[in-house]
Order: structure tokens, then C-alpha cells, then sequence
């Protein structure tokens, strides 16, 4: 008999030898592939005796956090000539019974986009800016009105009607509003 069989096997480590441990994490993934499980595969896992409804979201989370949140958009007139700025004041108003938290990923709160007739975009107000990699929070409380935010876009050179929609921006879904307005021809 060889001396080396009498001796219990040592798990060796390094770049070569394998441990239980690397084996086991190794095999893992099959194992879970094939439908085994450890300990217990016999016993059923305990269930809630009260079910959760699915649209019971606790008493601090509201169902739906845009819900009672208004947006405004305001302009100076409608009616623009060609190449002039147009300047709008954007409000987010709460509405709602219950303070409402919206967090936004970067420092970009909205964006204001101008549309032909059709619907193809003509200029963003976002366009060539860039924004702050941060996450922002804000906070309406119910009936209150939100910060007053303005924007600058140029009318476009072509006279004709289009839309400027408003967005704001928060990680909770968008909430937008647009308004016509038409572009004279050169006087």
C-alpha cells in the first residue's frame, strides 16, 4: 500500500488545484438547471396566510406617483416670426391629496421639443446641452405650486403651424403637455 493513500486529501488552492468550495459554486448552476434542489426538496415552502393585492402599494407609496401632478406651459403670444425666440415658463402644480416625490436620474428636470404638423421634430431644447449625471429629487406638496422652470427655443425659419410639447422628466413616467403655435411669414 502506497503512504499517500492512507493520508485524507488536502484541498489545494491556487491557479491549478480546485477546493470543494470552487466545485460546488462550479456545479451550482447545473444543479439548479436540472430542477435539484438541497435540503428540503421534499417539504413545500410556507405560503402567506393573508394574500398581498396587487394594488395595495402600502401606506406611504400612492398607487400612481404622477397622479393629482399638473403641468402648465406658458408662452408670451402664438404667433412668431421666423428665427425668434420663443420663451416658456413650465409649472408643475400637485393637485392631489398627498405630497407627491419625483426623482429624476440626471439634472435634466424636462425638455421642450417642437414639432411640424406631422410630427417630425424640429429642435429640442436639450439639444447640445449637457446634464449633470445625478439623481434629483423633488417634492410637491398637495395644493402646492411647483418650481417655475423657462425655456428658450428659436422659432423655425419656415413659416406654418407647429407644436411645442413640454415634458418633465422623472424616473416615475413622463407628463407632458403641448400647445400650437404658428410660425408668420416674414413681414
Amino acid at each position: 500500500m502506497s503512504p499517500n493513500r492512507d493520508r485524507p486529501i488536502a484541498p489545494r488552492c491556487g491557479a491549478r488545484g480546485r477546493t470543494a468550495s470552487t466545485l460546488a459554486a462550479a456545479l451550482l448552476p447545473l444543479l439548479l438547471l436540472s430542477g435539484i434542489t438541497a435540503c428540503g426538496a421534499d417539504e413545500e415552502a410556507p405560503i402567506a396566510e393573508e394574500p398581498v393585492s396587487e394594488t395595495d402599494t402600502g401606506p406611504d407609496i400612492p398607487a400612481d406617483p404622477m397622479d393629482g401632478l399638473q403641468l402648465t406651459v406658458g408662452l408670451e403670444r402664438v404667433e412668431y416670426q421666423p428665427g425668434e425666440t420663443v420663451t416658456l415658463t413650465l409649472q408643475l402644480s400637485n393637485r392631489g391629496t398627498e405630497t407627491r416625490t419625483l426623482n429624476f436620474r440626471t439634472a435634466q428636470l424636462f425638455d421642450v421639443i417642437l414639432t411640424t404638423e406631422a410630427g417630425d421634430e424640429v429642435t429640442r431644447w436639450s439639444q447640445d446641452r449637457s446634464f449633470a449625471q445625478m439623481i434629483t429629487e423633488k417634492r410637491i406638496a398637495s395644493g402646492e405650486e411647483g418650481e417655475l422652470w423657462e425655456a428658450e427655443i428659436e422659432a423655425p425659419e419656415q413659416p406654418g403651424s407647429y407644436t411645442i410639447e413640454a415634458v418633465v422628466l422623472p424616473a416615475e413616467g413622463e407628463l407632458r403637455m403641448s400647445v400650437p403655435v404658428q410660425v408668420a411669414e416674414p413681414s
